[in-house]
């Protein structure tokens, strides 16, 4: 059937799977048999050839499980798709962990719950704002994943910093950070674990980063004798393919690092920018 379908319409088409979760052991009970779980991936893929990628059907807020799965479904013969999962804002930062395996799609379902419900209004901003803040510039976000020059990071609870390496340099981020000063010796974390950071790589030393709830800050590796510090930090944004800058930070904006925060009161968006570093 797929291969009929795509002599009609050359289009790339998936398989949505209901998966098989922690603790569900029975095939025809627990779940579906004869899906395309990750216990019959290779099956799948062998017997599919008509099939471009297996999407998965994602319904959990636990951080250990739904990283599990990505890792399982994103392989060098299947990208990763998360083609449901649930209308939620817990499962807004999960996005950003998804771009970061390369993944090609983020598909939340449920999207026309009750309106006038707190959960929902919640999950509506929450999805909104990954949305609105990366659309603009997805075509340099899918690049930069391609060439292998994109990582993004969710927040793991119990796990308030990350390092990312690119090359020479290392971006140390912090979640529960404050927007300015000093970070406490041992970081809190955000209660909501909200916090997700993007970084790529457009040239040698540059980097565009964007995220919410949390802090970067770039390092030269250790191994490395030489002294890192940022040279230029602009805030841009994307417009008719061509990048334009709002403003350059300042010192005192930069002394703590560069911090996302959220959505604020009166709808800001979370900033865009194209920082540029150096060493001596």
């Amino acid at each position: 059937m797929a291969a009929a379908g795509k002599r009609a319409y050359p289009l790339p088409l998936y398989v949505n799977t209901w998966l098989r979760y922690k603790g569900k052991r029975y095939p025809g009970l627990d779940y579906p048999s004869g899906g395309a779980t990750v216990n019959m991936f290779t099956l799948w893929r062998a017997a599919t050839p008509s099939i471009d990628f297996i999407g998965t059907d994602i319904y959990t807020n636990d951080y250990n499980e739904y990283t599990k799965v990505i890792g399982q479904y994103a392989r060098p013969d299947n990208p990763a798709w998360v083609s449901e999962t649930g209308f939620e804002a817990a499962t807004a930062p999960y996005l950003f962990h998804v771009l970061g395996q390369g993944g090609v799609g983020f598909s939340v379902f449920g999207i026309d719950g009750n309106p006038d419900s707190d959960a929902n209004r919640a999950a509506m901003a929450a999805h909104a704002v990954n949305f609105n803040l990366l659309a603009p510039m997805q075509r340099i976000i899918a690049q930069a994943a391609f060439d292998g020059r994109l990582q993004a990071v969710a927040e793991q609870p119990g796990a308030p910093q990350r390092t990312l390496r690119f090359g020479d340099w290392q971006a140390k981020i912090s979640f529960g950070a404050p927007l300015w000063g000093d970070a406490p010796a041992i970081l809190p974390g955000n209660d909501d674990h909200a916090g997700r950071l993007l970084v790529a790589q457009l040239g040698p030393e540059e980097f565009l980063v964007t995220g919410m709830a949390a802090r970067i800050e770039f390092f030269r590796d250790a191994a490395d004798t030489k002294h890192g510090q940022l040279l230029r930090v602009e805030q841009v944004q994307y417009v008719d393919g061509r990048w334009q800058m709002e403003k350059q930070l300042n010192g005192d904006q930069t002394d703590y690092g560069l911090n996302f925060g959220r959505v604020d009161a009166a709808g800001e968006m979370p900033v865009v920018l194209r920082v540029r570093v150096g060493s001596y």
